[in-house]
């Protein structure tokens, strides 16, 4: 499994938000175009063209796209958990009180932070991820980045511990394309299957519908954004067959899978014309 994800974005769809949404964490690079959002403390903070950021998606709140001066394109680099679990490590039982006093952003100015940053996008786009090689890479951006903002260990901090809900939905996510079972997931978080399902449902969760909830969600993107067959795209959520899928996404959608791709591609066309 690769520790690092890198997502390309060269358009902004709104959409729905997601129902069971993971937190994703890492670096948010800006390459054309504005972003903006909100702060969980209500203050607004924007992202330009050459910026980048240590980012917690959960943070980040009404997200905005400005494209005045030219399309926007930027690109996710997802840092699995336990890089931000190991760098943590070192700092024993710290005690995280430092807020930051506004937004931290990067840019090529911090030479050092940006040539490390560059190198492991370079190697997390390889076709064969040194896994290795990008946890200790990973490990010395961070240290870089904590040296010169002190702050931002709280942001890694919060991004490293997650609650029973949001590690379940971490899993998932990760073996969305496999065979999952309550007590392959069980063994995982380290309890009974009867301890998870009475902890799921504390919180009016249920492990069957999570499931399912989350890889038709995985589905939509594909849809979205790829030119996958459909059949392909069910067997890469984790469906069984593609009549399964269809079923199972327009109870969901209200529309198979076909029509909802083909919706996305007319307002996509109507974007392009206006």
């Amino acid at each position: 499994m690769s520790l690092i994800t890198v997502t390309h974005i060269r358009n902004f769809i709104p959409r729905k938000r997601e129902r069971y949404p993971a937190s994703k964490n890492g670096i948010f690079i800006v390459s054309k175009g504005r972003i903006s959002f909100n702060l969980p403390d209500g203050s607004e903070a924007s992202l330009q063209a050459g910026d980048f950021t240590l980012y917690n998606s959960s943070q980040l709140k009404d997200i905005t796209i400005n494209t005045e001066y030219g399309e926007f394109s930027a690109t996710y680099l997802d840092f699995d958990l336990s890089i931000f679990q190991t760098f943590m490590n070192q700092f024993g039982d710290f005690e995280l009180n430092q807020q930051p006093d506004e937004h931290i952003k990067f840019n090529k100015t911090d030479i050092e932070i940006h040539q490390l940053k560059e190198l492991i996008l370079s190697l997390a786009n390889s076709s064969t991820q040194n896994n290795y090689a990008l946890t200790q890479l990973s490990l010395g951006l961070l240290s870089l980045m904590v040296e010169q903002y002190p702050a931002l260990l709280l942001t890694i901090a919060q991004a490293s511990n997650l609650t029973v809900t949001q590690k379940v939905i971490h899993y998932i996510d990760h073996n969305i394309e496999n065979s999952i079972s309550l007590d392959t997931l069980a063994r995982y978080m380290r309890m009974s299957p009867a301890t998870l399902k009475r902890r799921l449902s504390a919180e009016d969760l249920s492990f069957s519908n999570l499931l399912k909830i989350k890889r038709i969600a995985h589905a939509a993107t594909l849809l979205r954004a790829s030119n996958k067959s459909i059949t392909q795209i069910a067997y890469e959520s984790g469906f069984k067959s593609a009549a399964h899928f269809s079923t199972a996404f327009k109870a969901y959608h209200g529309q198979t899978p076909k029509d909802f791709r083909a919706l996305i591609e007319k307002n996509r066309r109507k974007r392009i014309k206006s």
